[in-house]
């Protein structure tokens, strides 16, 4: 994954449990800012170390870890330098998730090692949305449940998401709107 990965990370175990926490994670796994750089690409393995350790820090499972760092990804890439992106992505939920995959195309054109996910849109009713997330990567359906539940806030849409299914690299999500 890209360092800018693992810089958000960063920034989120800081705001989660402090700065002494996170220098005593870089400590371990041996973290420095040279792992840090946002257009390097680092293998998967020191993402997941990464998340791995802060949960036990945190006293949080994996899963709750990324969950929060998928909520805390959106709605700290909205306030941040890729907010431009977000904003031409789509100005509604419906619109944004309709584009998530030309979003992620213009970004592999800049970071072309990246290996992004697909999201379709499957079903859109008044009271929910059916989403599915496609990546060769596996375990990360909490982080994506955490990503959009960070675009229900980032909307200002009252719901939920629930993780439906997984099979064969494609994960389903339903959002209840209220």
């Amino acid at each position: 994954m890209y360092g800018l990965i693992h810089r958000y990370l960063k920034d989120h175990i800081i705001d989660s449990a402090g700065e002494d926490v996170w220098r005593s994670i870089a400590t371990e796994l041996r973290i420095s800012p040279a792992d840090l750089i946002s257009q390097e690409v680092y293998d998967d393995t020191l993402t997941f170390e990464l998340v791995e350790v802060a949960s036990r820090r945190l006293g949080r499972s994996v899963d709750d870890c990324l969950t929060a760092f998928g909520r805390f990804w959106v709605l700290r890439v909205s306030q941040d330098t890729y907010r431009a992106v977000m904003d031409f992505t789509g100005r509604d939920l419906v619109t944004f998730l309709g584009n998530l995959d030309r979003m992620h195309h213009s970004v592999a054109a800049v970071m072309t090692k990246a290996r992004l996910p697909s999201f379709t849109l499957i079903e859109q009713k008044s009271d929910h949305l059916l989403v599915q997330y496609r990546s060769e990567r596996t375990g990360l359906e909490p982080f994506v449940l955490g990503l959009l539940e960070g675009l229900l806030e980032w909307f200002s849409i009252k719901g939920e998401v629930q993780h439906l299914n997984s099979e064969n690299n494609a994960a389903e999500f339903l959002i209840k709107l209220h």
